[in-house]
């Protein structure tokens, strides 16, 4: 009886530490691919395959990282790159379309602001989870916005490498710009600029991405030392260049503190694709570039790269 005890005892001690085992292994794994993964919020329990995007900067963002194959479906503003231009709209990122979305039958779907309770309520009856990647406030927060990304695709290991490897990839670029210019200008600045995105008078101040912009540019922002995007009659009237959004270029002509400045009185406004400087994506760096040609051609005399395609002038 008592041997019979006896093995009985070990025979239930080898099953669980085969148990263990096991679940060891499993655990080993799950660590290894880095997955699940929590992404503000939101736990994602596998690589996502099935995108759906209502968000352009994020659509750009997701191709430039690498995973542009993911996405099925987009928002009618995601017109860049081709390949997210060519895929099934659905709808605006305000009204996206809840069938095509549905019918398309994402893994989960991305955007950049919180959805109505009433979208959030049909994806959850069709179990399609919602990640919100908040656009970046500040060049610094761009970290945050690739790491997201990274680690939505490829976990918390590597994701985080992906991230930070994409920062530096867009750090670098645009300190490259810097150097050109900076090697033709004196080592300094030479210029005073501003980036003027509506008729209302927002500007790009210190605390916006595209400050990081313009300073990569060789210009000096004449809104750097303010924040959010109000500057006032007294700084409007120092930029010696004005950037702005495609067909504002003779408006901006008008407002109040620019019409007295020196890019006015000298006819050195630039219109410039918003879609490049807003970007969050390679684009704005190809935005710098631009700037940058316009306030220092000779830097890149013979170089080819970013053109004036993407930006007019109204000098004379």
């Amino acid at each position: 009886m008592k041997k019979r005890l006896f093995a009985a005892a070990v025979t239930l001690i080898l099953i669980m530490l085969s148990g263990c085992s096991k679940s060891s292994s499993k655990s080993e794994a799950l660590s290894d691919t880095g997955f699940p993964v929590v992404v503000n919020g939101v736990e994602i329990a596998a690589p996502p395959s099935r995108i759906a995007v209502l968000s352009p900067s994020l659509a750009e963002i997701i191709s430039d990282m690498g995973f542009g194959s993911s996405v099925v479906v987009r928002s009618e503003e995601c017109n860049y790159p081709e390949t997210i231009a060519v895929l099934p709209s659905a709808g605006s990122v305000v009204l996206p379309d809840m069938d095509v979305i549905i019918s398309a039958k994402p893994d989960l779907l991305l955007t950049q602001k919180e959805q109505s309770d009433s979208v959030k309520e049909i994806l959850d009856k069709n179990n399609i989870p919602v990640v919100v990647i908040p656009a970046a406030q500040s060049f610094n927060e761009l970290s945050n916005l690739y790491l997201a990304v990274g680690r939505m695709f490829l976990g918390s290991n590597a994701g985080i490498i992906k991230g930070l490897t994409h920062m530096d990839s867009v750090k670098d670029k645009l300190d490259r710009i810097n150097r050109t210019v900076l090697s033709h200008s004196g080592g300094g600045p030479q210029f005073k600029a501003v980036y003027v995105a509506d008729l209302s008078g927002h500007v790009a101040t210190g605390d916006s991405v595209i400050d990081h912009i313009i300073a990569s540019a060789g210009a000096v922002n004449v809104a750097e030392s303010l924040t959010g995007w109000k500057a006032d009659n007294t700084t409007l009237s120092q930029p010696e260049y004005i950037f702005c959004p495609k067909s504002l270029a003779e408006k901006v002509r008008s407002i109040d503190g620019l019409k007295n400045s020196p890019a006015v009185k000298n006819n050195r406004i630039f219109e410039i694709e918003a879609e490049y400087i807003e970007s969050q994506g390679f684009r704005m760096i190809e935005a710098a570039e631009i700037i940058a040609k316009t306030l220092y051609p000779q830097a890149f005399s013979g170089q080819t790269g970013a053109t004036s395609e993407n930006t007019t002038t109204t000098a004379q």
